[in-house]
């Protein structure tokens, strides 16, 4: 075999799986994983491989519901060995729970056409080698304070060294702590190119969906947050599929449902609650910036809310220094509870502000902000000075469902002729007073700790640029327009400061299609007017003569 310009990489005869981490783009389209079609020989009793956890090696662990063909009202009746297990090693069924008589149908991975390099790591562990141990560093430093779903690093490491991790988990958390690679002292190494690696991680994503545990559900929910390969409109395409994906391997495992009376470990009870919140965050946030409906309605689940304790070591201890972050993904946790209130108040197909009278809007209004107040007393979320990554995420979202409120508010039904100058001044304040004083703070890059920014940033971010050129767009007089026009100017004028220090710092990249974007609806609403020169999409690298000149094009009557 000829050998690729990448070193230690050969092209391998076609067909070829993932087990080859060829990177030539042209190949990595083809990427097929295999599937295992011959029988594993299995144990047939229990207690050879039973481990009192939803994550057993060779076997996946689904959810069965009361609706469903093999239900509680047969599997009840089932007589149990000790453990709780009923079957042979082709179909096992084990009563999880006692007390709420809980049930999950144990099949062995070879009977759902799983994927035969699943746990195959050793061509990940090459393409990084012999610099995992400190992109995992990186990881745990840079990325788990804003988004805590892996557990502890010493039991991520144990995983990693049994060989019970998914390759994909480990080649996604490779990936994100590659992007901190510069502040590694081993920074001058070179490393793979990880954008030609995320098509491999989807693949084999896809055919992880038939074995879905834990880990799965980690890889996903770590995918989806990677930093997009190019800025553009729209991004990270088919980011509602994905979703759409882990959804059901979600409700499959049963993470919807609350763990505590479980007869597992203590150490996946506290993870599976601490995923499920994170697949509920992620839900509700991209069904408000997408315009999707929510996978998840009210009566689907009954997992408790999270708690310091959920994110305790094995030992139950928590270091000081961790409280932090705990506590800003607890609040984000909560915080979505109030997002899928307003999605189903306002925004729903059946219930929608555009065709709700004003009256009615207002008073859903005022009670959704009235939890929004409620959520801050009992958070503590304060507006103050930003240094972390997880604390701008929690204040901004909770600056965004208040925006988002008071505009589905602003666009109910009114009688003709009915002017409202109210709620777009509290929109205004809103924006000049809290959102403002946020993005300032980020401006001073000496304070901020180089972390991940999760991507919901992103869509916020876009909501609030299309609200406030919505507002011109509706001005009646010369008041308004002045005074919402200055708005647009100054949210897109430190869209741009964060743009050029993200080209520095590489740690604000959550800024750059918002600005792409409001670049875009700008030249296309405004800059085809008489007299006035078409104009480039704006990057990061834009000039301050450029700047103003889009801002002339924007607004061509402010000469």
């Amino acid at each position: 075999m000829d050998q690729l310009e990448f070193p230690g990489f050969f092209r391998p005869e076609l067909p070829f799986t993932p087990n080859y981490l060829d990177l030539s783009p042209n190949l990595l389209s083809r990427i097929d994983p295999r599937y295992l079609i011959q029988e594993k020989h299995l144990n047939s009793k229990s207690e050879d491989w039973f481990n009192s956890s939803t994550t057993i090696p060779d076997r996946t662990c689904l959810y069965a519901g009361a609706s469903s063909d093999q239900g509680p009202h047969l599997l009840r009746h089932l007589s149990s060995d000790e453990r709780g297990c009923f079957g042979d090693n082709k179909w096992l069924i084990w009563r999880v729970s006692q007390r709420e008589s809980t049930h999950l149908t144990v099949y062995p991975n070879h009977l759902l056409d799983c994927h035969t390099a699943m746990y195959d790591q050793e061509r990940i562990e090459a393409l990084f080698a012999p610099y995992q141990h400190e992109l995992i560093d990186l990881y745990f430093k840079h990325i788990h304070p804003s988004y805590p779903i892996l557990g502890s690093k010493r039991s991520f490491c144990k995983s990693r060294a049994e060989g019970t991790m998914p390759a994909s988990l480990l080649a996604v958390v490779l990936i994100h702590g590659s992007y901190f690679w510069h502040l590694s002292s081993q920074s001058e190494m070179p490393l793979p190119d990880r954008g030609a690696l995320q098509p491999y991680v989807f693949s084999c994503l896809t055919f992880e969906t038939r074995t879905p545990n834990v880990a799965v559900i980690q890889a996903t929910l770590l995918f989806m947050q990677l930093p997009a390969r190019f800025t553009r409109a729209p991004n990270h395409p088919g980011v509602w599929s994905v979703s759409t994906m882990l959804m059901g391997m979600v409700q499959d495992m049963g993470l919807h449902i609350e763990p505590s009376a479980w007869n597992i470990t203590s150490d996946e009870c506290k993870l599976r609650r601490v995923l499920w919140w994170a697949v509920f965050v992620h839900d509700k946030s991209m069904a408000h910036w997408l315009g999707r409906p929510s996978h998840i309605k009210n009566n689907d689940w009954n997992v408790e809310p999270l708690n310091l304790k959920d994110f305790t070591d094995d030992d139950g201890r928590l270091d000081v220094d961790c409280i932090s972050w705990a506590n800003s993904f607890i609040a984000l946790a909560s915080l979505s509870l109030v997002m899928a209130d307003l999605l189903d108040d306002f925004y729903g197909v059946r219930s929608n502000f555009q065709t709700m009278e004003g009256a009615v809007a207002e008073e859903k209004g005022r009670f959704l902000l009235g939890r929004l107040h409620s959520w801050r007393e009992v958070h503590t979320i304060s507006r103050g000075l930003v240094t972390d990554a997880h604390h701008f995420t929690v204040q901004f979202a909770a600056i965004t469902v208040e925006l988002s409120i008071q505009r589905a508010v602003l666009g109910a039904k009114r009688p003709v002729g009915y002017q409202n100058d109210f709620i777009p001044h509290e929109i205004l304040d809103t924006i000049s007073l809290s959102l403002f004083p946020l993005l300032d703070s980020l401006t001073h890059s000496a304070l901020l700790t180089p972390s991940l920014w999760l991507n919901y940033s992103k869509g916020n971010l876009s909501m609030i640029g299309s609200l406030l050129i919505s507002l011109i767009l509706s001005s009646i007089d010369d008041g308004a327009l002045n005074d919402r026009r200055s708005a647009l100017l100054d949210f897109r004028s430190r869209l741009q400061i964060l743009a050029i220090q993200h080209s520095s710092s590489h740690n604000l990249e959550f800024a750059l299609l918002p600005l792409r974007r409001l670049n875009l609806i700008i030249e296309e609403i405004f800059g085809q007017r008489s007299s006035t020169p078409r104009t480039v999409t704006l990057g990061v690298d834009e000039s301050e003569d450029n700047l103003w000149a889009s801002y002339r094009i924007a607004f061509p009557w402010e000469d």
